[in-house]
């Protein structure tokens, strides 16, 4: 993750399923950090158990992201982590933690 200097917007990566995070690593730009979620039982995180109730991810994934969400960000996903990125956006909203200023 690189998000030290604030005036870069902070890209959160959500991968689609089966897939894990390296795709988006790569992406580099002086413009943007990026956080990539890698979700439980894929790529780096393969030895815990995946979650089959999407709000008990969402929940999850709330609290472990709370400090990287805390600023100005876009919540990016391709296939399921579309609907992922989507999830808890409803939720953070919900909750009254702020809105994305982009769900891609």
């Amino acid at each position: 993750m690189d998000t030290d200097d604030p005036e870069r917007l902070l890209f959160v990566c959500f991968p689609d399923a089966g897939e894990a995070a390296g795709r988006y690593r790569a992406w580099r730009d002086p413009r943007i950090a990026v956080h990539v979620v890698e979700l439980p039982g894929r790529g780096e995180r393969r030895g815990e158990h995946p979650y089959r109730d999407m709000w008990l991810l969402v929940e999850s994934l709330s609290a472990e992201l709370a400090g990287v969400l805390a600023g100005p960000h876009v919540l990016f996903g391709a296939g399921l982590g579309a609907l992922v990125a989507y999830r808890l956006a409803q939720r953070r909203v919900a909750a009254g933690l702020g809105v994305p200023r982009a769900l891609v």
